[in-house]
């Protein structure tokens, strides 16, 4: 896929500057990013992780992932259908993209840290890219929806 997502609200978050490293350009795009409202996604933002991370990858000068940007499956398969490597949890780095599932539920988010320590990610119920995670995305209770799930990590390959 190509193009760009609709923007997210923010003060003032255009384009980083390209460099030779796809993971640092997502990473600082994420940092920028940081506290957005994504209330133009989809639901008004309370469905919007895999449109979020598009967005930001938009920034850091990478092509739309997934033939539906909303949808994380369409991002996963995106990843594997060449867009992406599919990498360790202990090698990620802050850049990487990890995909959480579980009983028919998905989230995706931005890896912040080595071995994905943060997780930075759409934050449904207040619209805003700010959720930060260190336990892989499993939400404080009385939610505990992603606990234990399985999760995959993604490197970006190429920008296109």
């Amino acid at each position: 896929g190509g193009g760009t997502t609709q923007g997210m609200q923010t003060n003032a978050l255009t384009k980083v500057s390209l460099s030779d490293n796809i993971q640092a350009d997502i990473c600082k795009a994420a940092q920028l990013a940081c506290g957005a409202d994504t209330s133009r996604g989809p639901a008004r933002g309370n469905t919007a992780c895999a449109w979020s991370v598009n967005y930001i990858l938009n920034k850091a000068n990478v092509n739309t992932i997934g033939v539906n940007s909303n949808l994380v499956e369409s991002v996963k398969d995106g990843f594997n259908a060449g867009r992406g490597d599919k990498i360790s949890t202990e090698g990620a780095i802050c850049g990487d993209i990890m995909i959480v599932e579980k009983a028919g539920s998905r989230h995706i988010g931005i890896c912040m840290g080595p071995g994905c320590k943060p997780v930075l990610s759409n934050a449904s119920s207040n619209a805003r890219f700010a959720w930060f995670s260190n336990d892989y995305m499993c939400a404080p209770a009385p939610f505990n929806q992603y606990c234990g799930a399985p999760v995959s990590v993604y490197r970006v390959k190429s920008r296109n």
